[in-house]
């Protein structure tokens, strides 16, 4: 694996609380809470775009009256000093939206054109951290997804890696699975 991505680097920071995160509102860039820290992210290019319209496809096709939500590029609150914006959560479709946390969600999915690095090093130990039991890095670049499932000690075991011609079963979501070569992809 190579080394950690330093996301500190060349980012102007901010300190504050999840609660007060919530109270800043929309200001219409795309920010993450990162151990307390406001970080503003790029805006996701064409293939990212493209990725994303294909997974909510799939997705919503999966769990289509199904007991779960799908929440898509959202914040989803981890810990009090965490929220990052996963691609897609999927929570149960009897909590409050008040009551998800990463700990209470049952998916993440994090779709990395040009954040692996970030996604994978950085959010993958915060959602760990926060006790998310099933995390998908999808590396639009490499075709694979990397699977992380929550392990003893609330760290992430090594990542299984799934071809894209594998399928990957949510962990905690009967009959959802993810085949990236049988994605239908949006042209771009």
């Amino acid at each position: 694996m190579s080394a950690a991505f330093d996301f500190r680097a060349s980012a102007e920071r901010h300190r504050f609380t999840y609660d007060e995160f919530l109270r800043l509102g929309d200001t219409s860039v795309k920010q993450e809470l990162i151990e307390g820290e406001i970080y503003d992210m790029a805006s996701d290019g064409a293939r990212t775009i493209s990725w994303n319209a294909a997974i909510n496809e799939c997705l919503v096709r999966s769990l289509l009256g199904q007991p779960y939500r799908v929440i898509a590029e959202k914040t989803l609150r981890v810990t009090d000093y965490n929220a990052p914006s996963p691609d897609f959560w999927i929570y149960p479709r009897e909590l409050a939206l008040s009551e998800v946390t990463a700990a209470t969600a049952v998916l993440a999915i994090e779709v990395s054109d040009t954040t692996l690095a970030y996604d994978r090093d950085v959010k993958a130990p915060i959602y760990a951290k926060g006790g998310l039991r099933d995390l998908w890095i999808v590396d639009c670049a490499a075709r694979e997804t990397l699977v992380f499932r929550l392990a003893e000690g609330g760290k992430y075991s090594p990542p299984m890696v799934a071809k894209a011609s594998d399928p990957v079963a949510a962990l905690l979501i009967p009959g959802l699975s993810l085949t990236l070569d049988a994605l239908d992809f949006p042209a771009v």
